[in-house]
């Protein structure tokens, strides 16, 4: 704590400002009623998120806009006791409108995308984004956090205040790239909502059981303007409790803090309206070196042990396969129940297992659940590595020199750590001949596998988007393609609202995704998912 005190002080000795330092102008003054244009920038969050936003203090009304009005956001005081806040996002294929009122306690607000200037100092002339600007700066400091707020605005020769940059450092980094700015004030028709009697009232309940958390749906560029956080607390209660997390004082300090930035990750994608959307689940406040853990997958062609080899599956041989407009061998039952591989870095093993079970099913009709543990105890002659990643290519190797894998019941339970080998002779029921490697990036004949074979086994770039996925169709075109680091299983395909999707099996519990599983877009190879897919051979 001394040390921290330390720092505290030494920070705010280098932001005090000295006599030449100081100008003799006012600080800056916003006008009433506005009209902004900008971006809102969130580096740790990978947020880029262009906004506008209109603002009539006399009107006592508001309206921010994200992703070119795609996303309508309404605070209006003057309607009702304690104003009204409305949204207009689309749903499905129609723009629907929601409601809900204020309190006495949460009255609604006219929401200004400008910070109150109160405490600011003037730090000098500075250039941003290729602008010579005033630079304006305040310190923040409480028991844990350390915080320089900085602004910067046009020079006072321009004879009118614009401002330019909004910029938060400290734990947390973030800023407002203004790109147009008015002082002429919006007309009453910018905060009318039209034929509002069909707006649906959404209750507390509906905002997640917190009615802080109305700043997420209604709101949400209020916490990066006026520094309330009362919606991340009672969000972060309410997920604590959700997924039974109890923390120490320190680390759940950390922990909100991601869960925080991931919140406001997943509200932004979600505003701009994809072919997915993303949701809370367990993953949320995990730490980068937890989540890297989790995503554990390393394909090493150069070492994967044995003489064991592959077959490569001919196109010839998936000709005569019909390829119907959808397939699902969950209904035809080829697939066990999701399965999760908690904080070890077995995914590869649970996409080996897949792909032998529901291959095992296609020859014989009978549906077993092999075991992961003991590839993740046995396979390190094949280039795996436990928890700490590994291959399917070395799994399939495995458990071909081994005459087969043996059931989970059989072998043991599945512990999420590596155990030591206690692999026994006559312990194996389930052999393979082989396994086949299908042409890359050929969806029909990923397809033709898929109905001959049973289930592929696919490596895939598991990224933020992927972390937090809930629904849609995934086709997050930005995910790396070449870049592997997770293993799923792919148990069948379709089409949903004109868009073909691949559908796969996680090892992430049914906490994940839609019940464990999800829809990932074909079109455009997303995350790499065709770059390389198996299966299996009896």
């Amino acid at each position: 704590m001394c040390v921290y005190l330390f720092f505290i002080l030494v920070c705010l000795k280098a932001c005090q400002i000295s006599a030449e330092d100081v100008d003799v102008g006012d600080i800056p003054k916003w006008p009433s009623a506005y009209t902004a244009r900008g971006v809102l920038q969130i580096p740790y969050a990978e947020i880029s998120e262009p906004f506008e936003a209109w603002y009539d203090s006399s009107q006592g009304s508001s309206r921010v806009d994200y992703y070119n009005g795609t996303v309508k956001t309404y605070q209006l005081s003057k309607e009702g006791e304690f104003g009204t806040y409305y949204k207009l996002e689309p749903v499905l294929t129609t723009i629907q409108c929601f409601k809900t009122k204020g309190t006495s306690h949460k009255k609604v607000l006219p929401q200004s995308v400008l910070p109150d200037m109160t405490g600011y100092q003037f730090k000098g002339e500075a250039e941003v984004r290729g602008v010579k600007a005033e630079k304006w700066e305040r310190v923040s400091v409480s028991e844990t956090v350390f915080t320089v707020y900085l602004f910067w605005k046009k020079e006072a020769s321009t004879k009118s205040i614009v401002p330019l940059r909004y910029e938060q450092r400290g734990r947390d980094h973030h800023y407002m790239d203004f790109e147009y700015f008015s002082a002429t004030t919006p007309t009453t028709a910018t905060f009318e909502i039209k034929d509002n009697t069909t707006c649906k009232p959404m209750n507390e309940s509906e905002l997640g059981g917190v009615e802080q958390q109305l700043v997420y749906t209604f709101n949400p560029i209020q916490e990066f303007v006026d520094e309330n956080m009362e919606h991340v607390d009672g969000a972060w209660i309410n997920y604590k409790h959700q997924f039974n997390k109890q923390y120490s004082l320190d680390e759940d300090i950390q922990r909100k803090d991601i869960f925080r930035q991931k919140m406001r990750y997943i509200t932004s994608t979600n505003r701009a309206n994809l072919s997915y959307w993303l949701g809370v689940n367990h993953l949320v406040d995990y730490t980068p070196e937890e989540l890297q853990a989790l995503t554990a997958c390393s394909p090493r062609s150069d070492f994967f042990g044995g003489d064991e080899a592959f077959e490569e599956i001919a196109n010839e041989t998936l000709e005569s396969v019909e390829v119907p407009k959808a397939w699902d061998w969950r209904n035809r039952g080829a697939v066990t129940p999701v399965k999760d591989q908690g904080d070890c870095g077995s995914c590869w093993s649970f996409s080996t297992t897949g792909a032998i079970e529901g291959g095992y099913f296609v020859r014989t009709r009978r549906l077993f659940t092999l075991s992961e543990q003991v590839l993740i105890d046995c396979s390190w002659n094949f280039g795996n590595r436990g928890c700490d990643g590994g291959y399917m290519e070395g799994a399939f190797k495995w458990v071909m020199r081994n005459r087969g894998i043996p059931l989970s019941q059989t072998y043991g339970p599945y512990l999420a750590r590596k155990n030591y080998c206690h692999m026994k002779k006559g312990m194996s029921e389930v052999r393979i001949k082989s396994y086949g490697r299908i042409k890359k990036l050929c969806p029909n004949c990923i397809k033709q596998a898929l109905i001959k074979y049973g289930p592929i086994a696919v490596g895939m770039h598991a990224n933020n988007g992927f972390l937090n996925y809930k629904g849609g169709v995934f086709t997050d075109n930005s995910c790396p393609k070449n870049q592997m680091n997770h293993a799923i299983l792919i148990v069948g395909y379709g089409s949903l609202s004109g868009r073909e999707y691949w559908l796969i099996k996680n090892s992430w519990s049914n906490r994940w995704g839609i019940g464990g599983y999800a829809l990932m877009g074909i079109n455009g190879n997303i995350c790499g998912i065709m770059q390389d897919p198996m299966c299996v051979l009896f």
